[in-house]
């Protein structure tokens, strides 16, 4: 076991971050078929639905014979539409018809100008928000924040913020959100630096335009964990993904909650976790998150990247949020503290 250990802590790191620079196909605008088979939280315990503050009320692991179907890295819920773009540059439409299986599935391209081209690096989508009338991309390796028609048939504006111009290469814009109020909050997957944060931007419109006043702040990780994705409750917190690799383990998730009202220039926000998704509980790369209502109850919805590998799996989970969880969660902000 000592062996198999050392082997996948060397090979693993190799083949995950192999296809970032492997030239690709283009892509194609394709109505495909989706299969979705149901899933537990804790195949020792089928029984088991709970995890901290969330309740799993379906899992799906989704598949398709597509070779376009793979990699997504965000995902945004919205009048039963379920969008998600991802590693490919590609964009992924479908809805959710009875017992959980997709209906209406589409996978288009992200247009010229955003992402078009065969080059991972160029190509590689990791987060996503909308604010009705438009989408808004943020891209890694390459650092830069896409506007995009409602449609995503036209790129309107792209813009790589001087903040971000220095973040780690591989560590780009990794979650996003439009919140309601018109902000737009922004997270870097890391820092470039051993302090346990990763900037937070936060823009007082839209991002892409180079006039918008930018707020930086940053945001302190749970320890060994990278934010993924972000979306923003009913009551105006922030509900945050953050995911963490390591052998024999492999990947595992935990939630965050955080309350935007804290965050000022120069702060380090903290927020607090309200569930983990870690063996002996269902576990993968889950890179996306989605907040819908049913009712009065608040629903959570988490996708995983599968990053075109054989051993992992796209799996869609629905949650329900303990509403008791809004009153519960206490949020700090501290001041980094000075050399």
């Amino acid at each position: 076991m000592r062996w198999f250990g050392f082997l996948l802590a060397i090979i693993l790191p190799i083949i995950i971050g192999g296809p970032r620079s492997k030239p690709l196909a283009p892509n194609y605008t394709e109505q495909l078929t989706i299969s979705a088979t149901p899933v537990v939280l804790d195949q020792n315990d089928p029984t088991r639905v709970r995890t901290g503050a969330l309740t799993l009320i379906a899992g799906w692991r989704l598949a398709s014979p597509s070779p376009q179907f793979s990699g997504w890295s965000a995902l945004h819920v919205e009048g039963g539409r379920f969008t998600a773009i991802g590693d490919l540059g590609t964009v992924l439409r479908f809805r959710l018809g009875r017992f959980g299986h997709p209906v209406d599935a589409q996978i288009t391209s992200l247009p010229t100008g955003c992402a078009q081209t065969d080059d991972k690096r160029t190509r590689d989508s990791e987060s996503l928000t909308s604010d009705g009338r438009s989408w808004w991309v943020g891209y890694e390796s390459r650092h830069r924040l896409c506007r995009l028609s409602s449609d995503f048939i036209k790129g309107e504006a792209v813009y790589t913020p001087p903040d971000m111009k220095n973040w780690p290469k591989h560590s780009g814009a990794e979650a996003m959100v439009r919140l309601t109020d018109g902000r737009f909050f922004v997270f870097a997957e890391a820092a470039g630096s051993n302090d346990g944060t990763v900037p937070l931007l936060v823009f007082a419109g839209d991002p892409t335009d180079p006039t918008t006043a930018v707020v930086k702040a940053r945001y302190r990780l749970p320890e060994g964990y990278a934010p993924t994705d972000a979306a923003q409750l009913p009551d105006g917190r922030l509900i945050l993904l953050n995911r963490s690799f390591s052998v024999p383990r492999l990947f595992e998730s935990v939630i965050t909650i955080i309350d935007p009202a804290i965050v000022s220039p120069g702060r380090i926000v903290e927020g607090r976790v309200i569930a983990r998704l870690s063996p002996p509980l269902l576990s993968d790369n889950f890179e996306g998150i989605a907040v819908t209502r049913e009712g009065q109850r608040t629903m959570i919805w988490i996708i995983s990247d599968d990053n075109s590998m054989t051993w992992q799996a796209t799996y869609l989970l629905k949650f329900a949020l303990d509403e008791r969880t809004n009153s519960a969660v206490k949020q700090r902000a501290v001041r980094p503290s000075l050399p």
